[in-house]
This record gives structure tokens, sequence and C-alpha cells, in this order.
């Protein structure tokens, strides 16, 4: 936490001083201290890198130097104060709408170790609700149910810290409606106990009660025998206590393997897992973030389909977004993936 502070502190200042910089060259005549006081109210309340007006500052701090990159005379007030309000606006309607456009995404899997097609649906990242309503989730489910999966997973933060005990109980109830020949399965991501909220606003039993009570296998460090030639095999989130790659439990046939967060991969498969289904990157969702992901090697994969030795890894960006209300980067997505012989 002390780090945490100590980091969002000085990213802040960064923004705070090139904010003043930026006002004293746009006005050259007003005082300095003036500029500073308006550098500092503005920056303020920005402190926390996860509300939404520290995204608005970032946004506002990166078209600001793209304007002085191209304008180097000072003044120009009207072109350099107007022109990176009005991007960020622009941006940030777009992200907003972008949020809300949630497509299916179809993948194709070929293995010898499966005697018929097997369909998956699978969704993360949901944390309801952030983003949509019941009334939307139903609508996707709806969808959903139209491609007539054969498995239904859940690979995460489906609920998280501003979730109430009665959206709780709905979102199980909606998602537990979904009709699947094979069952539906669920794995906890980093949000789905309420660890980051100061007073958790559900109990994680209950919410295990309600996933259970509504046809949903939650799955730590488990694995489910489906039909003799596939299993799931569900692991713990890594922000917890959990088994390694090679003491998880691990079923005959085709093997699937739920994780969360997208990490250890070259050890699972390593540890005989065909397929790892995983969420959590958001695909990004504020631009850069996808992009430093990658550079920065946090995450191997951030998004999509990829072969990791003998394993297939495919990373969802999820059905919904966390913590800003806008997707920058990346989409909003359901995935249905076909393994077939």
């Amino acid at each position: 936490m002390v780090l945490y502070m100590v980091f969002t502190s000085l990213v802040m200042s960064c923004v705070g001083l090139y904010g003043y910089h930026y006002l004293a060259k746009t006005f050259p005549a007003a005082p300095r201290w003036v500029m500073a006081g308006i550098a500092v109210l503005v920056t303020l309340p920005g402190l926390s890198v996860w509300s939404f007006w520290a995204v608005v500052l970032f946004h506002l701090a990166l078209f600001s130097l793209v304007v002085e990159l191209c304008f180097h005379r000072a003044g120009l007030w009207k072109v350099r104060l107007f022109v990176p309000v009005a991007a960020t606006v622009l941006v940030l309607c777009y992200g907003w709408w972008n949020m809300r456009q949630v497509r299916m995404t179809t993948y194709h899997i070929r293995s010898d170790k499966v005697s018929e097609a097997v369909r998956i649906a699978m969704i993360g990242d949901l944390h309801y609700p952030e983003t949509m309503d019941g009334k939307r989730l139903k609508d996707y489910l709806d969808d959903i149910q139209t491609q007539e999966p054969d498995i239904f997973v859940l690979v995460g933060d489906i609920i998280g810290e501003n979730t109430d005990s009665a959206e709780m109980e709905q979102a199980a109830s909606l998602l537990g409606s979904v009709r699947v020949r094979l069952g539906r399965y669920y794995v906890f991501g980093n949000h789905d106990k309420a660890n980051y909220a100061r007073k958790k606003p559900y109990s994680v039993d209950a919410w295990v009660s309600a996933l259970e009570r509504h046809g949903i296998t939650v799955l730590e460090d488990q694995m489910a025998e489906l039909d003799g030639t596939v299993s799931v095999t569900g692991r713990k989130d890594r922000s917890e206590q959990r088994l390694g790659s090679d003491a998880l439990p691990k079923g005959e046939g085709y093997r699937i393997l739920l994780d969360h967060q997208p990490v250890g991969l070259d050890e699972n498969a390593r540890a005989g897992f065909d397929l790892e289904l995983s969420g959590h990157t958001h695909a990004g969702q504020i631009f850069p973030l996808g992009l430093l992901n990658r550079l920065s090697g946090m995450y191997k994969v951030n998004y999509g389909l990829k072969q990791i030795g003998g394993m297939e890894l495919i990373v969802t960006s999820g059905l919904g977004g966390w913590g800003y209300p806008v997707r920058t980067g990346g989409h909003s997505e359901y995935v249905i993936i076909d393994v077939t012989p």
C-alpha cells in the first residue's frame, strides 16, 4: 500500500508539473502562481489512479503533449486549450460507447483427444453490474444460448467490490440459466472475493452458495471429469496460496484449465493441459495499458489465441470492465470455442 501511494503520488506529480508548464506556456502573461494553483487544483482529485478523473488527466496530458510538439510557439491559447479538451472528450465518449458494444468472438481448435465436437462458451471479467444491468446481461446470455454450447465457463471477476448482495444473487441466477450438456464451471478472480473493499458487500460463502444453487460448479484447484474424454480443472487465483501446475488434478483425454490470470503458461503446458482459458487483462481496457503489458512482459499474452508449447491459450478481453466506465483499448466480448476432432 505504501509503494502504491508513493507510485501514484510520483505519477500525478509529474502530470501536475507538466500541466503547470503547459498552462504557463499557453498563457505567458498570466501570473505563475495562478497557473500553479490551477495545476494543483486540477491534479489533486486524480491522486488515485483508479479514479475516472485520473483517466481524464492522462488523456489531457497526452493530447497536450501532441499539441505542444505541433505548435511550438507560446500563446495560441485557443488551439492549446481547446484541442486537448476536445480530443479527450471525443476519445472518452468513444470509450463509453465501445465498452457497451459486446461482440461474439469465435475460435476453432482441433484435437485428436476428442471423439466428437465440443462447444465451449466463456465469459470473464463481467464485474457485474458496473457496465450493464440485469436486462442487458440476460440479452447476452440469451445470445450465448442460441449458440448451443456444451460447456459454459466463467473465468473470474464476475462480481466485485461494487456488487451488493441482491446483485450477487441476480448474477448467479442469470448465469445459471444458460442450459448446457456438460455443465457450468467457475473460478475466482482477484475481485470476486471483494478483497479491495473496505467493507465487503457480501460474503464469499454466500456467493459460492448462490452459484451452486443455480447449478454452477466452483473449482478451486479442483477437477471435474465431464464425459470421459474431456475434463475441466479450475485454479485458485494467483493472489492466493494455490497448488503448482504439476500438482493440479487432471483428468483423462482433453484437459481444459481455467485460470483467471494468464500466468505460469509454460508450466501449465508442461503439466499436460491442452487448453487454458483466462481473462484478467481486459485486453488493456485503457490505451496504452495493453501495449505496456506486452512491452513489460507482465503478461505473456494480453489477448487472443496463442500456442504455448503443446497447449492452446485463449485470453478473453471480458464481457464488461472495471474501475472506469470506458474502454479505449480492445473490445467487450463473450467467447465461443469449438474443439473438434
